[in-house]
């Protein structure tokens, strides 16, 4: 596991990426609370065979956990949030007229934000918080979700942007701006 190793005549790079334990993600997420963080991986990307990366993916699936990742030098270091058990959320992740693949993705991190009443950020904010290659992504995914009629941008009294999940009328979080003395 990792290192060089030689098959033949020509060298192969091994995994680069570094996991947690899955039993101690796995034992951290039976007694975390809601809005608890960690990180459960750290390198270039996450192996399609890994345990710890599966079992992740199993808890963002049955709705009981948020994954992000954020940018570490040549990096990203793959987080887990333990979410509330909440039969609304795990209703959303089976209903199939909600888009799929990364389009979702980001429809989940807006809902997020939502939840936890949180302001729309910057694409490059809501490209790391949504697990995205980079901002030009979160935009042109947040583009998809209007064109498809699941979220509305609107812009909110001070200018900011807010993002509006049309099926339920919620929103992002309206960014305050205090005034100076």
């Amino acid at each position: 596991m990792g290192g060089i190793a030689r098959d033949g005549a020509r060298y192969r790079i091994g995994p680069l990426t570094t996991y947690d334990d899955p039993q101690d993600l796995e034992a951290w997420h039976r007694k975390a609370r809601h809005g608890d963080e960690r990180w459960y991986a750290f390198g270039p990307a996450l192996g399609a065979e890994a345990v710890t990366a599966k079992l992740a993916r199993k808890l963002y699936e049955r709705g009981e956990a948020f994954l992000f990742q954020k940018r570490e030098g040549n990096g990203y270091r793959y987080f887990i949030r333990k979410l509330a058990k909440s039969d609304d959320r795990a209703a959303r992740s089976r209903d199939p007229s909600l888009p799929q693949g990364l389009d979702r993705q980001l429809l989940d991190a807006l809902m997020q934000l939502i939840d936890e009443g949180l302001p729309l950020p910057s694409f490059e904010l809501l490209a790391d918080y949504a697990g995205l290659s980079d901002r030009h992504a979160a935009r042109y995914r947040l583009q998809n979700l209007e064109s498809q009629g699941h979220v509305r941008i609107v812009t909110a009294n001070g200018g900011a942007r807010v993002a509006e999940i049309v099926a339920t009328g919620q929103r992002t979080a309206e960014i305050v701006k205090q005034q100076r003395a």
